[in-house]
């Protein structure tokens, strides 16, 4: 049973944007092209694509694909946060990440061939989340880096530039990931792109999450959209509300994602506080998209 369908307006949506007669059509490929990021994604690439065939990913291959992810200090000299954070990640993951890989991936393999449904998979994604520092955002980086093919990065330009072009986008766990990830999958079914075999094919999740990245770095450009640093703490924890908050719910059940009982203003530092400013999409919280 498939628990990540589109809704019925997202799929409208979908087919919206990307009908070549529709006066809201989004040429996705053009943007594609046009996609470029602060660091190469190659060897994040490789090293998911060899995990992936081996099984599992040991502790300096996970930290390769997790620095590749969150570098903003690492060319600042006068800072040590990215060199505690990865000390401290494997002091006390270390002797633990290949298990967590290998079970993450063993059940990527499974779904991939249709015996566990999205609800086992969105489990194994909850339970790696529990991994000291690694959130949804990583996780689904390294999900990307496995699968280029099945999987696209959670990342908040994408977020901004679906909710830009009327898309209802809320993610907060391992199920409603998949559901993000299904409508990137459906917006790439209905792009056609030049096959490096010869003829055609459909845009991949991944490829589609470039494309709207790319799309919404233009569209902030053009609206001039700043952030101003003092409202950074602000900004963030509307964000984080937008996305781990889910309506439904009573209250944030932080237990059930490694942490005790707390509020927002609680939650410890994790790799989220250093990540690239061109990974972190425009947000402004008095104007959300």
């Amino acid at each position: 049973m498939t628990f990540s369908e589109v809704n019925d307006k997202n799929m409208r949506r979908v087919l919206e944007i990307t009908d070549k007669r529709s006066s809201e059509y989004v040429d996705l490929p053009a943007f594609l092209a046009k996609f470029s990021y602060p660091v190469s994604l190659e060897l994040s690439e490789y090293i998911g694509c060899r995990a992936y065939q081996r099984g599992f990913a040991d502790a300096l291959e996970f930290i390769c694909i997790m620095v590749n992810k969150y570098y903003t200090l690492i060319r600042q000299n006068s800072s040590h946060r990215v060199k505690d954070l990865i000390e401290e990640f494997i002091i006390r993951e270390g002797d633990r990440v290949k298990a967590k890989t290998e079970i993450l991936i063993s059940t990527v393999k499974k779904w991939e061939v249709g015996s566990v449904e999205d609800r086992e998979l969105a489990n194994a994604i909850d339970e790696f989340c529990k991994m000291y520092g690694v959130g949804l955002y990583l996780t689904s980086f390294f999900l990307r880096m496995l699968l280029p093919g099945k999987f696209g990065t959670l990342d908040r330009h994408v977020i901004n530039a679906l909710r830009s072009l009327g898309f209802e986008v809320r993610v907060y766990d391992g199920l409603s990931y998949l559901r993000y990830n299904r409508l990137l999958e459906e917006i790439g079914r209905r792009y056609e792109v030049p096959s490096e075999i010869g003829g055609t094919r459909c845009l991949t999740p991944s490829e589609v999450d470039m494309a709207l990245y790319q799309y919404d770095k233009e569209r902030t450009s053009k609206q001039g959209a700043i952030h101003d640093g003092n409202k950074k703490e602000d900004r963030y924890n509307a964000l984080f509300d937008d996305i781990i908050w889910d309506e439904s719910m009573e209250e944030k059940t932080w237990r059930e994602y490694g942490y005790p009982d707390m509020t927002i203003d609680d939650l410890p530092d994790g790799f989220e506080d250093i990540i690239h400013p061109e990974g972190e999409g425009d947000y402004d919280v008095d104007n959300p998209p």
